[in-house]
């Protein structure tokens, strides 16, 4: 079984994207890794990514750096794996078993934190990643983040246990 996909520098949109997210979502096989890093995948494209990262569990390793992810990919992790956190957090928190394996995430040079704002800015999204993943790598480099996004680190790792 496929155990690496390497599509990185090529000219991947968001039709590539949610045709990549349909499959990881679809069917269980042993991807474990995915790199898209360096494509044209804006912020639709990152949102199904998302989705289908969220019910691959299998996944360890995503390097979605270089998009046009946009402040709406942030989110839609979070969004998309806030069940995942829910559950977790229901099992007892930092002893609970983690039902997704990601590792490691890089979301870097996506401008994540441009326009954010009270609503959205206080990096709820990245907490809910960090409960709901056994991430030991999350890479969000270059993407105009400030302190609310630190606070919410720093929250989120003291509630791991």
């Amino acid at each position: 079984a496929l155990h690496t996909l390497s599509l990185p520098s090529n000219a991947i949109r968001a039709a590539g994207a949610i045709a990549l997210a349909g499959a990881l979502a679809s069917t269980q096989h042993g991807l474990a890794v995915l790199d898209v890093s360096n494509n044209a995948i804006d912020p639709q494209g990152m949102s199904a990514l998302a989705d289908g990262v969220a019910s691959h569990a299998s996944l360890r390793q995503l390097n979605a750096s270089f998009n046009a992810g946009a402040r709406q990919a942030a989110l839609a992790f979070g969004q998309a794996f806030a069940p995942l956190a829910q559950a977790r957090q229901l099992e007892g928190g930092g002893a609970a078993k983690f039902e997704h394996q990601l590792e490691d995430l890089d979301l870097s040079y996506n401008n994540l934190g441009a326009g954010l704002d009270a609503a959205d800015g206080d990096g709820g999204w990245v907490r809910v990643l960090l409960l709901s993943c056994p991430l030991r790598r999350l890479e969000l480099g270059y993407n105009m983040i400030g302190d609310g996004l630190a606070s919410a680190v720093s929250t989120a790792l003291g509630e791991e246990g």
